[in-house]
């Protein structure tokens, strides 16, 4: 039954999980990219940063800090809307924001296969499909080597099971933690899981009158590291009445343009930090190493499919074929024969 649950789901997924692992493979990239891009962490706050970007970028408004460290602005010109990367030290722009036009068709790919929901409904089931090879692939290795005990002892097997066994002992963590987190971002997208995003601030219903402050004189903004930053969402120009929207990893809250005061800090609650911690963990984003070592673990699925397909066959071809066999509920005789090669 085991052996079961482990090849048939490899055969009817294995080119829908090739194309997650090969894609999930390339996007572990972007936070390496990412990484490589970002300044120096600084002893900068907020404010510092956002009177910068002001200064050299008119018509901003809002800042982004990626897990990773890129600092990124939107900047409203004439009739659009761009976003550029900035440089946190100058506020000056180096380049426009965003992974480009080959990772961003990847990530499309690997999140829905260019099939919207329907898309991110294969791409949840497959990943419980993952999730259940993975488990299943360890009971069965655990059987081959005797025991749960004996899972550092080396295989036994040779050829294509020896190599399969190989690889899915190195990879199999990866792969695990990659299903099981991609799993839970699919039932968060379909609304089965409570995600924390609809913990929001509420806007203060008054606001301080007089002269708005110059954005690096805000208190609550001075207090931020800018480490802490996720978006900061600037007023609208000549409105009184609006106020900055910080947002941090830990909770977000409005800042009064005149007095400087934070109003209406509100802290994320659990399920935002779970969401938070699987998203990273699936994605890499301000785990770059985790990133790192979930798309080598990818990188292991089109050897893995290589060799169960193989040992599928080689189990296929060794299954006796009798000639004038009847049914069970229709034979004279029933012969039971036991096996540990699944070919029974």
């Amino acid at each position: 039954m085991v052996r079961r649950l482990h090849s048939l789901p490899g055969l009817i997924f294995g080119l829908i999980l090739l194309v997650l692992a090969s894609t999930g493979a390339i996007l572990a990239l972007a936070p390496i990219l990412d990484r490589v891009q970002a300044p120096a962490a600084t002893s900068q706050s907020v404010a510092d940063v956002a009177a910068l970007a002001v200064a050299e970028n008119p018509g901003l408004t809002k800042l982004h800090r990626s897990p990773n460290g890129v600092i990124s602005a939107s900047v409203k010109a004439k009739l659009f809307f761009q976003t550029v990367t900035i440089d946190p030290a100058t506020g000056k722009a180096i380049g426009p924001a965003g992974a480009g036009g080959f990772l961003d068709w990847v990530k499309e790919l690997h999140r829905s296969f260019f099939l919207d929901q329907t898309g991110h409904g294969i791409a949840g089931v497959s990943a419980g499909v993952m999730l259940a090879m993975a488990f299943s692939g360890l009971v069965l290795l655990a059987a081959a080597l005797g025991g749960w005990r004996r899972m550092g002892q080396r295989e036994r097997a040779t050829g294509a099971r020896g190599w399969h066994a190989k690889m899915a002992r190195v990879a199999v963590v990866g792969l695990f933690a990659s299903a099981l987190t991609g799993g839970y971002m699919s039932l968060v997208t379909f609304g089965f899981i409570n995600d924390g995003s609809m913990v929001e601030a509420a806007f203060p219903d008054t606001v301080a009158m007089g002269t708005a402050l110059p954005v690096e004189q805000l208190a609550a903004l001075q207090a931020v590291p800018l480490t802490d930053l996720r978006d900061l969402t600037f007023p609208a120009v000549a409105d009184p009445t609006d106020a900055f929207l910080l947002q941090t990893s830990t909770g977000e809250g409005y800042v009064d343009q005149v007095s400087g005061q934070m109003v209406n800090w509100t802290v994320y609650g659990t399920a935002r930090q779970v969401w938070e911690m699987m998203y990273k963990l699936h994605t890499g984003q301000g785990l770059w190493m985790v990133g790192l070592v979930l798309g080598l673990s990818a990188l292991s699925v089109p050897l893995l499919s290589a060799t169960g397909a193989a040992i599928w066959w080689a189990r296929r071809r060794a299954m006796p074929r009798l000639r004038h066999n009847a049914r069970a509920s229709v034979a004279d005789l029933v012969i039971l024969v036991g096996s540990e090669g699944g070919t029974t």
